[in-house]
């Protein structure tokens, strides 16, 4: 959901941070150094940018940078780059009872790739972001709200209503206020340096070994990624 008016569309592909589809492990290794030689080429450029050019952000920059205001609303399990995604958003509500979020990637060893890693620690803290990506835990609306990942938990039945009224109440504003408040809350945020994604994406590729496709082929065996097993995903990983 944004609210205000839209700028022209963008080229799809060009929305999210660049992850590895976790079912498709029939060339990894293929993959991994592909994007291993990627990584090194953006590094190159970014040491050949200019002094005080601004680099260009990636997708999730792009919509935390927007003149509109992002909303998520979560009333389902997100897990991996469906939590990554919310991240990104100005805010988020997540119904009670029935939301679910977490970054299991340390279970399936890896770690959360697509700013997962950096903007749980913004969110969170580091003490707490390390408890939920260490731990892997299925967080649910309550400690989710405790622990600053979403703005505010919500009555399953009453979360619709809540959203689409403050939606609503954000749309009547003229888009040059929500701009400009926004534009004035963003500089008294600190900001991620933009190398801290290089280091991220770093040490996910310095995760793929062998050790950890074995481990992909075991979990995919159990279940993973199939409708009932991400139902159950916590259960299924702990008892591997």
């Amino acid at each position: 959901m944004i609210c205000g008016q839209l700028p022209p569309a963008q080229n799809g592909a060009d929305q999210l941070p660049w992850r590895h589809a976790w079912a498709d492990l029939g060339d990894e290794f293929g993959r991994a150094r592909s994007a291993r030689r990627h990584s090194r080429r953006d590094r190159r450029c970014a040491g050949r940018a200019r002094p005080g050019r601004r680099e260009h952000p990636r997708g999730g920059e792009r919509r935390g940078s927007l003149p509109q205001v992002t909303i998520g609303k979560i009333a389902g399990f997100a897990r991996g780059a469906g939590n990554e995604f919310l991240m990104y958003l100005d805010m988020r509500f997540a119904a009670i009872g029935r939301s679910g979020q977490a970054q299991p990637e340390a279970v399936m060893d890896i770690l959360p790739g697509g700013g997962g890693t950096v903007h749980m620690a913004r969110l969170l803290g580091r003490a707490r972001a390390l408890e939920l990506i260490l731990g892997g835990e299925l967080v649910d609306a309550e400690l989710a709200e405790r622990y600053g990942l979403v703005n505010r938990a919500v009555p399953a039945n009453e979360i619709d209503a809540f959203v689409d009224r403050l939606a609503r109440r954000i749309a009547r504003l003229r888009p040059e206020v929500v701009a400009a408040i926004k534009a004035t809350v963003e500089t008294i945020t600190p900001k991620i340096p933009h190398q801290t994604y290089a280091v991220e994406n770093a040490a996910l590729f310095s995760l793929f070994t062998y050790d950890m496709v074995a481990s992909a082929h075991k979990q995919l065996a159990a279940g993973v990624q199939t409708r009932e097993g991400e139902r159950d995903l916590e259960r299924i990983l702990d008892n591997l």
